[in-house]
């Protein structure tokens, strides 16, 4: 009987040893499933860091950047205004400047959009391209009624670039609309504008007419042969570090021209042949205006004293804009003195206005004034600003 229950005893302390043994495993399970569990934690952070290393990859994907989604990404030049298909660019200097981080091809998508307020000529419209501060020599054209896409710049490594795109050709020659950017990258902080900021307000002279002609033969008014990034408006601007504004168009007359439509209305209206009751709301006040016309009022032999009324008109409309205190300065001589001795009377009894003489020539397009005329007009004229004005 003893014998019996020391075999009891013994086989029940074999049992709990096997029980303690059989448990072990229990705890290598629990140290197996927390490495488990640590695999996995860093199989998510391998995932996060790839799905990361795609956000950048997408980013240098190609895109087609609406433009007018990314009018805070952009500066405007001159008068432009967003519309449903994109913004406008319409008058002559006027353009887009943007910072990119990109690499491969800058592609811009616009219009030309054919005039009908007035039966002109429409015409192929040319812009100028600016990297980088560089002027590209290259022609960039935009046919008569097409929609284009135009390489504009071409980087064969990534970076940081600045690029302007400037319309070349005036407003009677046609319309445009600035649709998209494609390229690979995106967009960097908008560039800021200039400390100084003028508005022009002109006729054939300030756009550039035929001012590309050196021997004087026509027709003068084609696209081909104006550039008003080479004419004595812009060339101030750039001469001061200033932005400029060129509101101007050729055969335009304050009284009478060589058309209908007259300086007051064109000048009040946002774009004229787009829509000439839409009036225009300036987003930024200029530093100073300044006036060239009369030529073609002289030319047609405008009635003096209607002349003196609308050079009266043409200051109100300016001041009621931008404050009675703006400066302006009336510049004349170019082709003729631009019935400068009316404007005069008109303007005896009013502050902060200006008068100054260019230097004359007449040996381009049409009898305008050549190239090499225009820069002595804006040194000219850039330097009476230092003096004077500014």
């Amino acid at each position: 009987m003893k014998k019996i229950l020391s075999i009891s005893i013994m086989l029940s302390l074999l049992f709990t040893l096997i029980s303690c043994v059989t448990e072990l495993p229990d705890t290598e399970n629990t140290d197996t499933k927390s490495d488990t569990e640590t695999v996995t934690e860093t199989e998510t952070e391998t995932e996060t860091e790839t799905e990361d290393n795609g956000m950048i990859e997408e980013e240098f994907k190609e895109n087609t950047y609406m433009l007018v989604d990314n009018i805070n990404s952009l500066k405007l030049h001159g008068r432009m205004s967003a519309i449903r298909s994109g913004i406008t660019c319409d008058f002559a200097a006027s353009g887009i400047e943007f910072n990119v981080y990109a690499v491969g091809d800058v592609k811009l998508k616009l219009t030309h959009v054919r005039q009908t307020v007035e039966s002109l000529k429409n015409d192929d419209v040319y812009l100028a391209v600016i990297v980088d501060g560089v002027l590209d020599a290259r022609q960039y054209k935009v046919p008569n009624g097409d929609t284009v896409e135009l390489t504009v710049a071409s980087f064969d490594d990534s970076g940081t670039h600045n690029i302007k795109i400037l319309r070349k050709t005036e407003i009677k020659n046609g319309l445009l609309n600035l649709e998209s950017l494609t390229f690979t990258g995106s967009f960097l902080t908008a560039p800021k504008s200039d400390n100084y900021y003028i508005e022009f307000i002109g006729d054939s002279i300030t756009s550039g007419y035929g001012n590309l002609i050196t021997n004087g033969t026509t027709p003068a008014g084609d696209a081909d042969y104006k550039d008003a990034l080479q004419a004595y408006a812009y060339l101030t601007a750039k001469a001061l570090n200033a932005d400029c504004s060129l509101i101007s168009n050729s055969g335009i007359g304050l009284t009478k021209g060589y058309r209908a439509m007259l300086v007051n209305p064109f000048y009040a209206a946002e774009s004229y042949y787009r829509n000439a009751s839409k009036v225009y709301t300036p987003e930024r006040v200029p530093d100073l205006v300044v006036i060239n016309v009369g030529t073609n009022d002289q030319s047609n032999k405008a009635d003096t004293t209607a002349f003196k009324n609308d050079v009266k008109t043409l200051i109100g409309k300016v001041r009621s804009l931008y404050g009675e205190d703006i400066k302006i300065v009336w510049a004349y001589g170019m082709m003729k003195d631009g019935y400068i001795s009316y404007v005069k009377e008109a303007t005896k009894d009013m502050d902060n206005i200006y008068t100054v003489e260019l230097p004359r020539n007449t040996s381009a397009g049409g009898g305008h004034p050549d190239l090499t005329a225009h820069k002595a007009a804006a040194q000219t004229l850039a330097e009476f600003i230092k003096n004077n004005v500014k």
